[in-house]
């Protein structure tokens, strides 16, 4: 009940405002008014005089700025550049600002000489601006080359000197003896894979084999060396990785019998073309052992993608030989001609390389595959070229 009335209520009260609006005649002026601008919108607003009425028009929209951009000053090394915009109709100025450009020093005279053990200055100058300044040179000896002064051997460390040649100071360091590997040194990846792969086979490391010569790397060095009664140091000395060879050899090299007479290598790889149209390559002995290389440093648990990035590695490395000496017993314009051999090949390969990936692109080995493949026969052509090059000098 309640709830009725106060709507009856509502609704008489609202009437009642209908009705006296409606019984105003209104008598209208003008009580505000604007011209439209480049930012704001133009209006008029009018009243009544009797009553609240009131009402607001647009009279035109905000026309925006029109800029007049003046020439850009540029920004040197000195000053900061900038570009103005002027507004034709309202004035309004905007300005961007370009940062200054950085000098560009070049050297022009030593101010004070460096020493073995004292920093030295170097007068330097601006060629955009002349602007000078000053830069360090740093001090430090100026040593030749290294001398032994003891052998390393395949087992222990050698030691070699250097003398400056202002103040004939010198420096000694001792050196590790070439194919050794420690954790503490810097190793070659590649080298330290096949050591993990030596001394995981011959069951001294469970671990992966990811070419980082860690702790667990260090005691299997340490273990296999007590197997072979060696200094237990966890360092593969070359001592140590021929010890690790020739088990391995012994566990799992192939003994094969001896060549028969007539069966050598040939002296460059040979095309050879069968009478059913097939042919195959004879490879000569460095090719034939790069491959046999590539393929002992694939081990059981290598995708097969990595198993063809290591032919392509091992391909790619011997072509770009094959390429050098090919250009070092040409003469003249054949120098050219090696040169834009080597980039034509090059760019099929690159080409050939996107047609594969496309066309496989769900099997990536395979596309690798036929890179691999791609390589091989380019590198053993080129072994056949640059044979009968060498074959004509001699």
């Amino acid at each position: 009940m309640k709830k009725l009335v106060f709507s009856a209520l509502v609704l008489m009260f609202v009437l009642s405002c209908v009705s006296a609006f409606a019984a105003c005649e209104h008598d209208l002026y003008q009580a505000d008014f604007a011209y439209p601008t480049c930012e704001t919108d133009g209006y008029y607003v009018i009243k009544c005089t009797r009553c609240d009425y009131q009402e607001r028009e647009i009279n035109g929209k905000a026309y925006g700025h029109d800029f007049e951009i003046s020439p850009v000053k540029q920004p040197t090394c000195t000053e900061e550049g900038y570009s103005e915009g002027v507004c034709s109709v309202c004035g309004l100025v905007e300005r961007e600002v370009y940062p200054m450009l950085d000098h560009k020093w070049k050297d022009s005279h030593v101010i004070k000489e460096a020493t073995c053990t004292k920093d030295g200055s170097m007068r330097t100058i601006c060629s955009e601006c002349g602007s000078y300044g000053t830069r360090t040179i740093k001090k430090g000896h100026k040593y030749g080359a290294w001398k032994v002064t003891e052998e390393a051997t395949d087992h222990s460390k050698g030691t070699r000197s250097r003398v400056c040649k202002t103040c004939d100071k010198t420096e000694s360091e001792t050196f590790y003896p070439e194919g050794t590997l420690y954790k503490d040194i810097k190793n070659k990846t590649s080298e330290v894979k096949e050591l993990q792969t030596l001394l995981t086979e011959l069951g001294f490391l469970n671990d992966q084999i990811d070419g980082k010569f860690g702790k667990k790397t260090e005691s299997a060095v340490k273990a296999c060396q007590k197997e072979y009664g060696l200094k237990q140091d966890g360092i593969a000395w070359p001592q140590t990785i021929n010890s690790l060879g020739t088990a391995w050899d012994a566990a799992f090299g192939e003994h094969e019998e001896p060549a028969e007479p007539g069966s050598a290598y040939p002296d460059a790889c040979t095309y050879i073309e069968l009478e059913v149209g097939n042919y195959y390559w004879d490879m000569c002995q460095t090719h034939s052992d790069i491959f046999m290389n590539a393929n002992g440093k694939v081990t059981d648990d290598y995708t097969e993608e990595e198993y063809q990035l290591a032919y392509i590695e091992a391909w790619t490395e011997a072509i770009e030989k094959l390429y050098s000496e090919w250009f070092l017993k040409s003469e003249g314009s054949d120098q050219a001609m090696v040169l834009t051999h080597k980039t034509m090949f090059n760019g099929y390969l690159s080409s050939q390389r996107m047609v594969w990936e496309k066309l496989m692109s769900d099997n990536h080995a395979m596309a690798l595959e036929k890179e691999a493949n791609m390589l091989r026969e380019h590198c053993l052509t080129l072994c056949a070229v640059v044979y009968a090059l060498t074959d004509a000098e001699g």
